[in-house]
């Protein structure tokens, strides 16, 4: 079992993070985000010590419950947080994709891998559940910031070329006087012509009629048409979105993935190693923890975009 850390001992880890901070400062670096967030995680890590030991004293499913919604409403905050598009559909898009994808995973690996007695054992489902919706939360944020700056980029796009052709329109310029009937000396010796001329273009007018109507429905033909191929080309090129904002928000998880066992060693098989455990029994709760966050935030994203293309207007789809 490791040794119990000291508060006066635990103090020297913040030697090398004054330091940082102050050096920061010194080159003209904003340095008011990093003191803020390491107040905070003091401030919460703190508190959280007190939390767990009342969670794991009372062992109450119904407390259990409670401490989970809270944590996926605060994850939900927190994700749509640098949203340039804060609503309330948005959050509750992000709160349902946090449950099915975050809580169906962690009840699988709860119930079918670790076989938890009872089920709602808050030693081990409230930190599993905290590492599982931090990384939901952290893929549907980057999900989220890469389709609004798509959205932002074709935005502009659209207004270049608009403004381009409005420059590009010249007003049509008139050639010639603009005369009716035939000019002439005038007086009643022309009222005749004037009346020939008006029943030939009405002959010629109702002649016309048939065929007129019929390129009228050929062009509200060729419109529907028209509309219908620029919707699928739209659909089309919001997908295309959906799935590049899918890859960049899988990026951070995909290369923990690659590095684990080479290039780092997760803190949870680190922390059971200080413990005492078994590296080889470690490896295999690290394996779990892997496919754990893999899995979760992955199922988050796909109901995120599903929820997205089907409870948002046509005219506002992003996915």
């Amino acid at each position: 079992m490791a040794d119990p850390i000291s508060l006066t001992r635990l103090s020297f880890a913040l030697i090398p993070v004054v330091g940082l901070l102050l050096y920061l400062a010194v080159l003209g670096y904003a340095v008011r985000g990093s003191l803020h967030g390491l107040a905070r995680m003091l401030i919460q890590l703190s508190l959280v010590g007190y939390l767990l030991v009342f969670l794991f004293e009372s062992d109450q499913a119904w407390i259990v419950l409670l401490a989970l919604t809270v944590m996926m409403l605060a994850a939900s905050l927190i994700a749509v947080r640098t949203s340039t598009q804060n609503s309330w559909r948005r959050y509750v898009h992000v709160w349902i994709s946090i449950l099915v994808g975050g809580g169906g995973t962690l009840a699988i690996v709860t119930q079918g891998v670790l076989e938890v007695t009872p089920w709602y054992s808050p030693r081990v489902v409230i930190p599993l559940a905290g590492m599982t919706f931090s990384n939901c939360m952290n893929a549907l944020s980057l999900a989220i910031e890469r389709l609004e700056a798509s959205e932002k980029a074709i935005e502009k796009a659209s207004e270049k070329e608009k403004a381009s052709e409005k420059v590009a329109e010249k007003p049509s310029a008139r050639t010639g006087p603009e005369t009716c009937g035939v000019v002439g000396n005038g007086g009643l010796g022309n009222e005749s012509m004037r009346q020939d001329t008006a029943e030939v273009a009405c002959e010629d007018s109702l002649s016309s009629e048939g065929s007129y109507v019929g390129r009228t429905v050929d062009q509200e033909v060729r419109t529907e048409d028209q509309e219908v191929e620029g919707q699928r080309v739209a659909d089309g090129a919001a997908g295309q979105r959906a799935r590049e904002a899918v890859s960049v928000a899988l990026i951070p998880i995909t290369n923990s993935l690659f590095a684990v066992g080479i290039v780092s060693i997760p803190g949870m098989m680190t922390g059971q190693v200080l413990a005492g455990v078994s590296p080889l029994i470690a490896a295999r709760y690290q394996i779990m923890i892997m496919c754990l966050v893999f899995a979760s935030a992955g199922w988050s994203l796909m109901v995120f975009m599903w929820l997205r293309r089907t409870g948002t207007p046509p005219t506002e789809r992003i996915a």
